[in-house]
C-alpha cells in the first residue's frame, strides 16, 4: 500500500499562538519518532515529497502520488504553504483516507478549523504514537469520506486513477512480448518488480490478466493479491481474485473476496451481477461436491442445502442485471433441476419442509419460476444476438447459452443436436469443456436423459474436445532443476576457483547428482540454467547425457552473451555452446536484448542485469515446479562471494523460495583430484 507524507521539511522557527513567545519546531524529527514509527507497526512504507526532488518533473510526480496513494498524511501544524497546496491537491484527487496530524503551536485556518485530526507535543512527538497508530489503522479500515471537497460537492466523483496512471509504453510492450513467448517466469518478475511503481495497480493487472489467460493461476493469484495490497476498493481485481480462488478449489478465500465486493455501496448492476453470480458458481460447486460420489445421487442432491443458496445467487446475479445471460441459465438450470428432482422423489421433496403445503407451494413456485426465466432468457439472448449481428461481432458463449437453453426447454432431442452443433463450430477446447460440465451433471442426476445424450454425442465428436480434464491435454507433473555454478576461470585468475583442468571432475560431481535425481522423479524431471563456460554447459550437456528435459536461459543476445559468458581463448566452449543451443529439442529464451536494465525500471541503483536473469529463472521454475523445485549448486564456499548475480545470489533467493538446495563443494571436489 502506497503512503504519502505531507510535512514542513527541517526546523521551523515560528510564533505559539496561544504564549507569543517563538519557538523552534523539528519537523524531520516527528516523522522519524512518530509517523514512520506508526507506519512500521502496521506494516507500512511512506515517503515525502522530498525523496523525489531529484527526479524529473517534481510537480508532476508530487500530483501522482497525491492521488495514487492509498493513505496521506498531512502534517498541518504551522502555515505552510507547500503543505496546505498538497492538501488541497489531495482533497480534491480522492474522497478517503487523508490523516490530518498537528501540534497546536498555531491555529488552524479556518478552512481546516472543523476537521478532524491528531494532537501531539512538538517536544515528545513519540507519546503520540500509540494514538496516531490507532488513528491511521481506523483511517484505513474505514470507508467514509474524509475530503470536505466530496463531503459538500456530493454528486462528485472519483476520476478513474488507471486513466491518470499509466504504465509506460516500454513496460506494455515487455509484458506482450512474455504473452506471445509464453514466457510464465518472465511475467511472474515484472509483477515482483512494478511493485514499488507510481503505476503498479496497472502494471499488476495487466500482467496479472495475461497470467490468468495462459492459465498461471499461482502467479495470477499473487499478482491480484498484490494489487488489492495497493487497492483494496478496486472491484474488477477483487472479482478476478475470487475467480482465481475458484479454480484453485479456494471457495472461502474466493467467497471472502466476494463478500467484500458486495459490501461496497456504490457497484455497478454488472458488478453485483458478476459478484453475485461468482457466489452462486461456489456455492453450486459445493453442491456438485455434496452428492457426486454418492450411490443415491438425486436423493443426495436434494439433501445438500447449498444448492438454494447457489439458485438464490443465480436469481439475485440475473435480476441485478438481465444482461447477465450466464447467471440466467444457470438460475433456469437449477429451477428445472429441482423441479424434476421434487417430481422424482416426492416424499424426499417433502421430507425437506415443515408441511406438505409448503412444500407443495415450493413446488409451484419453481415451476412458475422455470417459465419467467425461460422467457427472460430467451428474450435476453434474442436481444444480445441482434446487438452483435448489428456489430459484425460473434460471441461464443452467447451461442452455448442459447443451445443450453434449447437443451433445458425443447421437446426434441433433433433440435437440440443442431443447436450445439451449431454453438461448437468456432468453440475453443475450453467451451466444449465448460458445455460438457453442466450438461454431465444433467446427466448424472437423470434430468431431461435424451436432449442431454444428444447434446453429449455432439460436443464429444467436436474438434475442439479433449479426453482430458479440463479441455486439455493433461500434462505430465514436472520437477525442475536449477543449476547454478561458476564459470572457468579466466587465464592468470590470482585465485583460482574453477580451473580449467577441473572440468572432468566438475562434470562428474554434476552427473551423479542428476543421475540420483532421475533415478527419483524419472521423465518428469527439467532442468534450467545459463550456458556460459564452465558449470552451466556442463550441466546441459549431462542432462542431454541422460536424457533429461533442459531448456537455456540467457541473460542477453547470443553474440553479447558470448562476449560476456561463453569465450575462452584456446578452448572449446564456444563450439559447445553452438551446439548446445542448436538442438531442436532444447528451447532457448533471452531475457533482454541490451546490458542495461529496461527503462521503465527506472533509475535501480543497486539491481542489476546478472541479479534480474537469476530472478527470471528462478521465476520460470516456479512456474513450471511450484513446490517441486531442486537447486544445484557448484560453489567454492571458501572464495570471496561472487559478483551481484552470481552463484552465491541464486542460491540465496531460490533457498528462500523453500527449494531442495544441493551444493556441490568445489574445494572438495577439486581437492579430491
Amino acid at each position: 500500500m502506497q503512503v504519502f507524507i505531507i510535512r514542513p521539511f527541517g526546523v521551523k522557527n515560528i510564533q505559539n499562538d496561544k504564549t507569543g513567545s517563538r519557538v523552534d519546531i523539528d519537523f524531520d524529527a516527528v516523522e522519524e519518532k512518530l509517523i514512520q514509527p506508526a507506519l512500521q507497526k502496521l506494516g507500512l512504507k511512506g515517503g515525502t515529497s522530498g525523496q523525489i526532488m531529484g527526479a524529473g518533473n517534481i510537480r508532476l510526480d508530487m500530483f501522482e502520488k497525491l492521488m495514487a496513494a492509498e493513505l496521506v498524511i498531512a502534517d498541518v501544524s504551522i502555515h505552510n504553504a507547500n503543505v496546505f497546496y498538497e492538501l488541497g491537491i489531495r482533497h480534491a484527487l480522492r474522497n478517503k483516507r487523508t490523516f490530518l496530524i498537528h501540534n497546536k503551536t498555531q491555529k488552524l485556518p479556518f478552512d481546516l478549523s472543523t476537521e478532524r485530526y491528531l494532537a501531539y507535543d512538538s517536544n515528545a512527538p513519540e507519546a503520540s504514537l500509540d494514538g496516531l497508530t490507532q488513528g491511521l489503522r481506523e483511517t484505513l479500515e474505514s470507508a467514509a469520506t474524509s475530503s470536505p471537497v466530496f463531503l459538500l460537492l456530493r454528486n462528485l466523483k472519483e476520476q478513474d486513477l488507471d486513466l491518470f496512471l499509466p504504465a509506460p509504453d516500454d513496460f506494455a510492450e515487455a509484458v506482450k512480448g512474455a504473452e506471445e513467448g509464453h514466457d510464465l517466469g518472465l511475467l511472474r518478475l515484472m509483477a515482483q518488480e512494478v511493485q514499488d511503481k507510481i503505476w503498479a495497480v496497472e502494471g499488476l493487472r495487466r500482467v496479472g490478466e495475461i497470467q490468468f489467460r495462459q492459465k498461471d493461476l499461482p502467479g495470477a493469484r499473487v499478482s491480484f493479491e498484490a494489487l488489492l495490497q495497493k487497492r483494496p476498493t478496486d472491484v474488477a481485481a477483487s472479482l478476478r481474485l475470487a475467480t482465481i480462488y475458484q479454480k484453485l478449489n479456494a471457495l472461502s478465500r474466493s467467497d471472502i473476496a466476494l463478500e467484500r465486493v458486495l459490501n461496497q455501496a456504490d457497484l455497478s448492476p454488472d458488478q453485483r451481477a458478476e459478484a453475485c453470480s461468482l457466489k452462486g458458481s461456489n456455492a453450486k460447486t459445493r453442491w456438485v461436491n455434496a452428492w457426486q460420489s454418492n450411490a443415491d445421487i438425486p436423493l443426495s442432491a436434494i439433501c445438500s442445502g447449498h444448492g438454494d443458496e447457489a439458485l438464490n445467487a443465480y436469481m439475485e446475479a440475473f435480476a441485478s442485471d438481465l444482461n447477465h445471460f450466464y447467471a440466467g441459465i444457470n438460475a433456469l438450470a437449477l429451477s428445472i433441476i429441482f423441479k424434476e428432482l421434487a417430481q422424482m422423489l416426492p416424499q424426499k421433496w417433502q421430507d425437506a419442509f415443515e408441511s406438505p403445503k409448503k412444500a407443495a407451494d415450493r413446488l409451484d413456485a419453481l415451476k412458475e419460476q422455470v417459465n419467467q426465466l425461460a422467457g427472460t432468457v430467451g428474450f435476453v439472448i434474442a436481444a444480445q444476438q441482434k446487438k452483435l449481428q448489428q456489430q459484425g461481432k460473434k460471441d461464443v458463449w452467447l451461442d452455448f447459452t442459447l443451445a443450453d437453453l434449447i437443451c433445458l426447454t425443447a421437446a426434441s432431442p433433433g433440435r437440440v443436436e443442431s443447436a450445439y452443433r451449431q454453438a461448437q463450430t468456432h468453440a475453443s477446447a475450453f467451451h466444449i469443456d465448460a458445455a460438457l460440465r453442466q450438461l454431465e451433471m444433467l446427466q448424472a442426476l437423470g434430468i431431461l436423459k435424451d436432449n442431454v445424450a444428444s447434446a453429449i454425442a455432439v460436443l464429444k465428436k467436436s474438434p475442439g474436445f479433449s479426453s482430458a480434464p479440463g479441455g486439455q491435454e493433461k500434462s505430465k507433473p514436472c520437477h525442475v532443476v536449477v543449476f547454478t555454478g561458476h564459470m572457468i576461470d579466466q587465464p592468470g585468475r590470482s585465485s583460482p576457483r574453477f580451473p580449467a583442468d577441473m572440468e572432468f571432475a566438475a562434470r562428474r560431481a554434476i552427473r551423479m547428482e542428476m543421475e540420483k535425481l532421475k533415478a527419483d522423479y524419472g521423465e518428469s524431471l527439467l532442468g534450467m540454467a545459463g550456458c556460459a563456460c564452465g558449470g552451466d554447459i556442463l550441466f546441459h550437456e549431462v542432462c542431454e547425457d541422460l536424457a533429461i528435459a533442459h531448456h537455456i536461459y540467457l541473460a542477453l543476445p547470443k553474440e553479447a552473451y558470448i562476449e560476456a559468458s561463453v569465450f575462452r581463448p584456446a578452448s572449446n566452449w564456444l563450439a559447445r555452446f553452438h551446439q548446445l543451443l542448436g538442438n531442436a529439442h532444447t528451447p532457448v529464451r533471452y531475457l533482454s536484448d541490451k546490458k542495461e536494465l529496461p527503462d521503465w525500471l527506472g533509475r535501480e541503483k543497486t539491481y542489476t542485469l546478472w541479479e534480474r536473469n537469476n530472478l527470471w529463472i528462478l521465476q520460470n521454475a516456479l512456474a513450471m515446479g511450484g513446490s517441486n523445485v531442486t537447486l544445484i549448486a557448484l560453489h567454492d564456499a571458501s572464495q570471496p562471494p561472487d559478483g551481484p548475480g552470481g552463484t552465491g545470489h541464486m542460491m540465496e533467493i531460490i533457498g528462500q523460495n523453500g527449494a531442495d538446495v544441493r551444493i556441490l563443494d568445489t574445494g572438495r571436489i577439486f581437492g579430491g583430484n
